[in-house]
């Protein structure tokens, strides 16, 4: 994790995203089958009213299997997309911190000294679609399938103030196979990826300034509703230049918690089918 964080211009962007969703089309469940639509008949707002997910056809979904045991707390992840956008939605246990005297506008900086660091939900994006490409995360185990060439961190608290959960900024790291830091030193490990996560490239490397980019706080909503926290977000696809030309993607999708430094993996979908991923077709 980074310790300076430069607020993009991009969040400065005003209105809710909106994708539209054909009824037509099949749901999958932990990266099956997509379906084709036709006609569009109904929409998503990132507006913090998720009741338009449920009747989103499009969407690819991933649950939690019922038989699992470990790693639970992430229980739900669906993303649809249009033209401009990723779409997704997530449901997990509250992980949150709570605090205070955080200015709106915060972008991270000192984040290691506000009483307690945002939380993250990480989306491990395989832009090209093939998993023998990208960097892997051999770290908690499962990840060893999914090649992912972004990695997209999503860094979250409650405030105390309002009771509203915030996004505190999001975060682009990205795979670049001419820096040999992703690089694994020595003899590549049996699942032959070269690359691993970590190490990776920050969005501000290479004299560019990519954070809180894919993500803005316009395009993004969330509620507690028990101790469940709920949320939709757009993902921008220009912000993206892996995504020029490809048209589909793999997704797998992490809840951390901790403190400071020391990172927990709370929950990860999908689980428990024979993919690490959710395979998302992307819409013209």
């Amino acid at each position: 994790m980074k310790r300076t964080f430069m607020f993009f211009a991009a969040a400065i962007m005003m209105g809710a995203a909106v994708v539209s969703c054909d009824k037509s089309s099949s749901t999958n469940n932990n990266g099956g089958d997509e379906g084709e639509g036709e006609v569009p008949t109904e929409s998503i707002a990132i507006d913090g009213n998720f009741e338009d997910w449920d009747a989103c056809k499009t969407a690819v979904v991933a649950t939690l299997p019922a038989d699992a045991t470990d790693k639970v707390a992430l229980k739900t992840v669906k993303f649809t997309s249009d033209a401009d956008y990723i779409y997704c939605y997530a449901e997990f246990v509250n992980n949150l911190p709570a605090l205070e005297k955080i200015d709106p506008s915060w972008d991270g900086n000192g984040a290691w000294n506000t009483g307690g660091l945002a939380k993250e939900l990480t989306l491990f994006i395989d832009t090209d679609a093939n998993p023998k490409t990208g960097m892997v995360y051999r770290e908690v185990g499962p990840f060893n399938q999914i090649g992912f060439e972004v990695a997209c961190e999503l860094y979250q608290y409650i405030a105390v103030e309002t009771g509203k959960i915030n996004l505190g900024w999001s975060q682009y790291n990205y795979w670049d196979p001419s820096d040999e830091r992703a690089k694994v030193q020595g003899e590549v490990p049996e699942d032959g990826h070269p690359y691993e996560w970590p190490p990776y490239l920050w969005g501000t490397d290479n004299g560019g300034n990519l954070d809180n980019t894919l993500v803005v706080r316009s395009d993004f909503q969330a509620r507690l509703v028990g101790t469940v926290v709920k949320e939709e977000f757009a993902i921008s696809r220009d912000a993206m230049d892996q995504l020029r030309g490809q048209n589909k993607v793999n997704i797998s999708v992490l809840s951390y918690g901790g403190e400071k430094y020391a990172k927990a993996l709370y929950g990860y979908l999908p689980q428990g089918g024979d993919k690490q991923y959710i395979t998302l077709e992307l819409m013209k």
